[in-house]
């Protein structure tokens, strides 16, 4: 069901492992770019965190396909655009977090340590969602998996932007067989890369408008007072 057959020449692996690498990146750096002091005006500094985000896709992409060249393989331009797009939705959704605690009062400290924790919520769906695993069954065990599966962007960047099903592949770098009790169950299917980024995209613009909503009315208010 999840597994997918690995193509590509003899650079293929290594370029994978680098469009991975990505995901990390994000989740460890937007929560700094998004929670800067100066959270006055939510609009601007969701902006620039989301500019600064798509920078960092964008150099890991070029890295990635500069290394497939280099190997002799054919650039991986299919796989950079698609994990791309999922990257920039995830970190729409720790911009979101970020600006929703502020909205909540927090400090840039307090709004890094709640994107993070997303962040981090997010990136270990596929090990959290182990007991569930072994304790459902039938129909909702398959609810489980496909959950865990879908809300999970490093999962999801493998298997639905390169490819790569990392929960059952055991010859490369990077592999959650033994981690996770999804991937010997193979009761998964990886959700579309267009369908995981309009996932997320909502998620992330769902926390922004709250967090801006809330914004506009607390200014209109110090502004009439």
């Amino acid at each position: 069901m999840g597994h997918r057959a690995m193509g590509g020449g003899s650079g293929a692996p290594l370029v994978r492992f680098a469009l991975l690498v990505q995901c990390v990146l994000i989740a460890c750096l937007v929560p700094f770019f998004s929670s800067a002091e100066g959270g006055g005006k939510p609009i601007k500094t969701a902006a620039g965190a989301l500019l600064k985000a798509c920078g960092v896709i964008a150099a890991s992409s070029f890295i990635a396909i500069t290394l497939s060249i280099i190997l002799g393989g054919p650039g991986p331009l299919g796989w950079a655009a698609r994990s791309a797009a999922i990257l920039a939705a995830f970190a729409v959704v720790l911009i979101g977090i970020s600006a929703f605690a502020g909205r909540l009062g927090a400090g840039a400290q307090v709004r890094q340590v709640a994107a993070l924790a997303g962040a981090a919520v997010m990136l270990g769906t596929v090990f959290y969602a182990n007991p569930a695993v072994a304790a459902a069954r039938g129909k909702a065990k398959v609810t489980v998996v496909r959950a865990a599966v879908a809300a999970n962007p490093l999962v999801c960047v493998a298997g639905s932007a390169l490819d790569y099903d990392i929960m059952i592949s055991r010859r490369s770098p990077v592999s959650f067989y033994h981690q996770s009790l999804i991937g010997p169950d193979h009761l998964y299917r990886y959700p579309r890369w267009w369908l995981v980024s309009a996932a997320y995209l909502a998620v992330g613009l769902v926390f922004l408008a709250v967090s801006l909503v809330g914004s506009a009315k607390s200014h209109e208010v110090s502004g009439g007072s």
